[in-house]
């Protein structure tokens, strides 16, 4: 139990972490963005919302 509460408890501070520096959207042209989203149709992105890692993924 105690276990599960730091968990979460960790997993909060992480994403209000994230909230708090978490740098603008990219901008890009509708012709390179057109590119992008090509490319990246077949992709599929798993996340959990306080994992520290999926953080990191989000932010790049």
């Amino acid at each position: 139990m105690f276990i599960k509460a730091l968990r979460v408890g960790l997993g909060q501070l992480i994403i209000a972490g994230d909230f708090i520096t978490r740098p603008g959207k990219k901008q890009r042209p509708a012709a390179a963005q057109a590119q992008v989203d090509e490319a990246a149709k077949s992709l599929t992105l798993y996340q959990f919302h306080a994992c520290p890692f999926c953080v990191k993924t989000r932010r790049t």
